[in-house]
Formats: structure tokens, C-alpha cells, sequence
């Protein structure tokens, strides 16, 4: 059977991009020079010098070549924490990194060309309408006098709105060619990210590592590996969505494809991934693996015999296991952190072994901290760094759904329930209708995400969840157009399918 091809490419003229070109390299060339001469002398304007080349280097092209800027974005994000830790050493610590300032200037400059061009996407469907609202909130939060201070509300910006804004720029540009490529990126740095990690653990953290300084994450006497990211949690974060795509891609594979590389790289990015200490890991990819099994079953009754058949075998070991070991009796390196794994797991409710109560009581306690005692928020950066770095309020949850009630307010709180709830169907409802390992790791990503959407600090994963989040929505939009939301169509042949302009 041949499905229909669903493209979206704009139409954007390419002798204007030719053009462009010389310009483009010449900055990359003149870039890198100045770069060298700025390493070879050293001194806090390397830093500074290094994040405009990096933004020149890729908003130029974003205005033609948008798809390109994006992509580059991606695979330079996972990245942007070994990157800053290299600079210490011959700049020192920065009290405002303006690396962090590049995804915003990509993701502003893909927006304005989008705009410009007529091409940003902000109809359609309930999903884009409740995203549009709750952006517009998070703009009118930024003047909130409950933040103390008008720079929290701006970085509340920069960290919270424009990972949003992915959402648009992913329903404006992104089609099944592209996704299907950030897909492979993340899979294939996913691996890479993993074996740096594994090396952290078995051989020790890498020079620029130590240098940083990285102790903010410990168990027992082992610091935990953080690949090439921010931190632990990060790279957490990515290693479950590089999971989930590598699993996908193993059960639904397409005829021909081969079955090892996929089963070995999911294999090293889970035990990479594990060996985090990461509870929040575990049970996450844990549950992508239900989602994912449940979704290979061939019909609904077989699904649901996965779902409470796994289900209640985890249940059931929880309730029966128990660890009594200290994680000090352990060696340092691996088996402190499987040690620290094993008793969360086995006892998750006991709060000398696991941070699950802890966790739980702040997001409930923010949420209704936010709802009685400030229903109408405290500003867009209040559960950012921004109060901390500027002197006005911080305050957080440590969930991305406390956070959204404390600092946008009932209206916002809501919105972004609305938000992860409409997401999730329109994902779903992609899933049914494109059979494929693409977008099954989508819904899957987006069910066993939740929570995480939106974590400050984490500048690789909230473009990339609300980017696949959009790309799915664009998906559903177009599906709903040609009226394929109830599954391919039966005939061989394809059916149009309208363009998008």
C-alpha cells in the first residue's frame, strides 16, 4: 500500500539564497579567525565572542534557509554545556553566559522571516489556538509587578516563551523529511552522549569537567555523569527521548531496515541513561517501553493486556522488594549510582530512599500555593534564575505544571494543562493516522514527558519537546485538510493532499 507523501516547503526563492551564500561563508571563514586570535589571547571577550559568531553564523542563513538554521540549532544544543565549561579555564565564570542567548536569537530571527514571508502558521487547530493564548499570557507576565524585577520577566522570556515559540516555527517549516532528520539527530547524539557518559563514569569526569567545578549532583561519593550537557538532569532528559526514537525505530521499522544498529544503539543509551542515577529516567523510559510495545499490539484488547500486564508486574515488584544496603557500602563510580536506583525503585515511597514524595508534595503545594494565594501569578521568570541573578522573587516546583500556575497564574496554569492535553490527542491522533516509527516516538515522547516540557536550565530539551510537539500539530492540521484522520486511505493510490503554504 502507498501512503501520500506529505510535504510542506515554502516557497521561498532560491536566488536569493544563492546570493547569500558568499556572504555566509566569508562570516563563517572571517568567524573562525577571530575565534583563533581570540582563543590564542584568552580573556573574557572570548566567551562573548564565540556566541556572536555562533549567532551571526546561523541567523544569516535562518532568513533564507530556515529548515537549515533550525537543524544546525539542534545538533549544536546537546552540546552547549561542554561548551561553556571549556571557557572557564581562560574567561572564568560568567554571571551572564550570552551562549545562552542563542537560541533565542535563531528561533527570533526564524520567526521574523516566517512573518515576513507569510508563512508562520498560527491557525488551525485547538491545540495552536490554546498555544497562541498561553504565549500571550506568558508576554503579559513579563511586566508583572510580583516579580520585583522587569529582567526576571525578560528572562523568564528567553527561558520559558521562546522554547514555546518552537511549537509555530516546527508548524511553519517542519514536514515528515524533517522531522524524520531531527529524529536521526537526536538518536545518533543520543548514542554519542551516552558513550561520553559511560566514560564519566568508569574513567572519571574529562578535564574541562573538573574544571567546571561540576559537584551540584551527587550520590554517595560519585558525581554523576553529565555527558556533554548542562548537567545530570539534562542529559537525562535527552537520553529518554533518544531512547524512545531508537526503541520506535526498532519495533517499526520499515521493510529493509536493519535490525542491529537500532537494538545496539538503544541498548548503549539505556544503560548509559541508567547509569545517571536518574530514578526520573528510569521510570519514564520504563513507561515509553509500555507505550511503545502497547502500541506494536495489532488491536485494542492485546494493547491493553501489555499496559496491565507490565504495569502490574512493576507494581508488583515495588510492593515486594526492599533495600536495606547503604549506598556509602558500595564501591565508588557504577555501583553507587545502580545502588542508588535499586532502593528508589524498590521503596518509592519511602522518603530516606526516594525523592518521589518530595517531588510530588512541591508540585501539589505549588499549584495550590499558586491558585489560593496568587491566582493571578507572579510573572513569567519567577521560576527562572532571573530572580536569584537580578534580585527580584524566585520561587519553583520542580514541575513544570506548579511552575506554569505560580508564576502565569490560574489563566496560564490552566492553559497549559490545555496545552499538554490537546498536544498529546493532536499526537495521537498523527500516530493513527501515519503509521511509522516517527511519529510514534512523538506520542510517546510527548505521554512520557509530561512534567518536563518546561525545565529551566535544560536549553536542549524544551525547543525539542515543543518542536516535535508543533511538527505534529502541522502534521494533524494537514491530515485534517486532506481528510486522512481516520488512517490511510484503503486504495493504493494517494490522495491529494492540499498545499500549505
Amino acid at each position: 500500500m502507498t501512503y501520500p507523501t506529505l510535504t510542506h516547503e515554502a516557497p521561498m526563492s532560491r536566488d536569493p539564497a544563492r546570493r547569500a551564500a558568499p556572504l555566509w561563508y566569508g562570516l563563517i571563514v572571517f568567524g573562525s579567525l577571530f575565534i583563533g586570535r581570540q582563543i590564542a589571547i584568552g580573556g573574557p571577550m572570548l566567551r562573548v565572542t564565540v556566541a556572536v559568531v555562533a549567532m551571526v553564523v546561523l541567523a544569516i542563513p535562518a532568513f533564507e534557509r530556515p529548515k537549515a538554521a533550525i537543524t544546525a540549532l539542534f545538533v549544536l544544543l546537546p552540546f552547549l554545556g561542554i561548551i561553556r565549561r571549556m571557557f572557564l579555564s581562560s574567561t572564568g565564570a560568567a554571571f551572564l553566559d550570552p551562549l545562552l542567548l542563542l537560541t533565542s536569537a535563531v528561533a527570533i530571527t526564524v520567526l521574523v522571516a516566517l512573518l515576513l514571508s507569510d508563512q508562520l502558521d498560527f491557525e488551525g487547530t485547538t491545540t495552536s489556538r490554546v498555544v497562541f493564548l498561553l504565549l500571550a499570557v506568558g508576554l503579559l507576565q513579563v511586566f508583572n509587578p510580583g516579580q520585583a524585577s522587569l529582567l526576571v520577566g525578560l528572562t523568564g522570556i528567553m527561558i520559558n516563551l521562546i522554547p514555546i515559540s518552537f511549537f509555530f516555527i516546527a508548524r511553519s517549516i517542519s514536514d515528515q523529511q524533517m522531522t524524520a532528520r531531527i529524529v536521526k539527530i537526536v538518536s545518533v547524539v543520543g548514542v554519542l552522549a551516552a558513550l561520553y557518559g559511560l566514560k564519566q563514569v568508569y574513567f572519571g569526569l574529562g578535564t574541562f569537567d573538573i574544571a567546571a567545578g561540576y559537584t551540584a549532583a551527587t550520590v554517595g561519593d560519585t558525581t554523576r555523569p553529565l555527558a556533554f550537557f548542562n548537567n545530570a538532569s539534562e542529559y537525562a532528559a535527552y537520553a529518554h527521548i533518544a531512547f524512545v526514537m531508537l526503541f520506535s525505530t526498532l519495533l517499526f521499522r520499515s521493510k529493509g531496515t536493519r535490525r542491529l544498529w537500532p537494538l545496539l544503539a538503544a541498548g548503549v543509551v539505556a544503560y548509559g541513561g541508567f547509569l545517571i542515577g536518574s530514578r526520573g529516567f528510569t521510570v519514564k523510559v520504563g513507561l515509553a517501553i509500555i507505550v511503545v510495545l502497547a502500541l506494536r499490539a495489532r488491536n485494542r484488547v492485546l494493547a491493553a493486556g501489555i499496559v496491565v500486564l507490565l504495569s502490574s508486574l512493576a507494581i508488583g515488584w515495588s510492593a515486594t522488594s526492599s533495600s536495606d544496603s547503604r549506598i556509602e557500602e558500595k564501591k565508588e563510580g557504577a555501583a553507587q549510582l545502580i545502588e542508588n536506583q535499586q532502593r528508589a525503585l524498590a521503596d518509592p515511597f519511602d522518603r530516606s530512599k526516594s525523592t518521589l514524595p518530595i517531588h510530588f508534595e512541591a508540585a501539589w503545594r505549588g499549584i495550590w500555593y499558586g491558585i489560593t494565594e496568587h491566582p493571578a501569578g507572579l510573572g513569567t521568570g519567577v521560576a527562572t534564575r532571573g530572580g536569584a541573578k537580578f534580585g527580584g522573587l524566585q520561587a519553583g516546583t520542580e514541575f513544570d505544571v506548579g511552575d506554569a500556575f505560580l508564576a502565569l497564574g490560574v489563566p496560564g496554569g490552566v492553559l497549559y494543562v490545555a496545552a499538554i492535553f490537546f498536544g498529546i490527542r493532536g499526537a495521537a491522533r498523527v500516530r493513527r493516522a501515519m503509521p511509522g516509527a516517527i511519529w510514534i516516538a512523538v506520542y510517546a515522547i510527548a505521554l512520557t514527558s509530561v512534567g518536563a516540557w518546561l525545565i529551566g536550565g535544560n536549553y536542549s530539551i524544551t525547543p525539542l519537546i515543543w518542536y516535535l510537539l508543533g511538527a505534529a500539530d502541522g502534521m494533524y492540521k494537514r491530515l485534517q485538510q486532506g481528510g486522512l484522520l481516520d488512517g490511510p486511505s484503503k486504495s493504493s493510490a494517494p490522495r491529494p493532499i492540499p498545499s500549505v503554504a
